[in-house]
């Protein structure tokens, strides 16, 4: 079993999940393999790269080199592990012997993509889900406004939320995670669920560090967390009516 996969859409707790999965003993996170080369062409980005932060130097010296790459040229990096998702994983693992444990967000990767990655044997999956569109589309909409993807702390930002782009999220959402769970099931992965709003969403996450304990004890992974003390938590606390501007009018959205 070489992969750990987080599949989830953006704004849905991913964060705090590979957090979780970073303590875990024998595994290496390696968190967004597939992100936005777009992302990389700005260099005040490069110390927020994953390809940045989890990688040796060594290894990432082995990554640009298979790849056939100037050494640190991120975007020319991504945009070849881009090329080809399938046989970058496979370049990844020789360098990393480690379970690697990867993030893919819904926007990165098309879904035949996804289908391959799937269709892996030797992987394990979690799917993270977020059960309030509304609260999901308002945290997208202030991270595109303020330009700010990662963990950095951002202020309060209001938004304006309009109802037929709400509408076409929510259905579009639904029939991604439709399709993902209908492959999942299709190559009889025992795939752990997470729920942001029943897992996430609480004052302790020792809950949700028991329940993927007890899926990796399930699955004979043969992994385990290096410490039992989790200290993490979300890291926007402002209301849903404080971060939409037009919050008396699209409230009922949050029910339907």
């Amino acid at each position: 079993m070489n992969n750990i996969f987080v599949i989830a859409q953006a704004r849905t707790g991913s964060d705090l999940v590979c957090d979780l999965l970073r303590n875990i003993d024998n595994g290496r996170l390696l968190h967004e393999t597939f992100i936005h080369a777009e992302y990389a062409e700005n260099k005040d980005n490069y110390p927020y790269l994953p390809h940045h932060i989890f990688y040796s130097d060594n290894e990432r010296k082995m990554l640009c080199n298979i790849f056939g790459v100037e050494y640190l040229n991120y975007p020319a990096l991504i945009k070849k592990i881009l090329n080809d998702p399938l046989h970058s994983l496979y370049v990844i693992n020789e360098i990393i012997p480690n379970v690697k444990i990867h993030k893919i967000l819904s926007q990165q990767l098309s879904l035949a993509n996804f289908k391959d990655i799937i269709g892996l044997k030797d992987s394990k999956f979690i799917l993270l889900e977020r059960t309030c569109k509304l609260s999901q589309l308002t945290s997208r909409l202030i991270a595109e406004k303020n330009n700010v993807w990662d963990n950095r702390p951002a202020p309060l930002t209001k938004v304006i939320i309009d109802r037929e782009e709400f509408i076409e999220f929510k259905e579009n959402s639904k029939n991604w995670y439709t399709n993902i769970r209908q492959e999942l099931s299709k190559h009889n992965h025992n795939f752990l669920e997470i729920n942001y709003e029943q897992d996430l969403d609480c004052q302790s996450l020792i809950p949700v560090w028991s329940k993927i304990n007890n899926w990796l004890i399930s699955e004979n992974t043969n992994l385990v967390f290096k410490k039992e003390v989790v200290n993490l938590k979300k890291h926007n606390t402002f209301l849903l009516s404080e971060k939409i501007d037009n919050y008396d009018e699209v409230k009922d959205l949050r029910i339907i």
